[in-house]
């Protein structure tokens, strides 16, 4: 998925999604950076971020976002350069 998140983030198919799994994607910053400003993913209540190269930077662009209001699950395992810090 990495190579097309950015077309990905700006379908507006995704506003019917509530699930959302993209393990193992390699998405890493710039690809979590186009999720989190896209207008698409207000409906998303799960969302599978495993095994993405993600670091803090990713992860602080998540939580700023206001892209996610009504999610509830997210899953980060195995992106292992998050640390504490990325997770507080």
């Amino acid at each position: 998925a990495a190579p097309h998140a950015e077309k990905l983030a700006a379908s507006p198919l995704l506003a019917r999604v509530a699930e959302l799994d993209l393990c193992g994607s390699d998405l890493g910053r710039a690809g979590v950076a186009a999720l989190a400003k896209s207008p698409h993913v207000k409906r998303l209540e799960a969302l599978d971020l495993g095994f993405n190269g993600l670091d803090d930077a990713a992860i602080v662009a998540l939580a700023r976002s206001p892209a996610f209001p009504e999610l509830t699950a997210l899953a980060l395992n195995d992106n292992e350069r998050v640390t504490g810090d990325g997770l507080k």
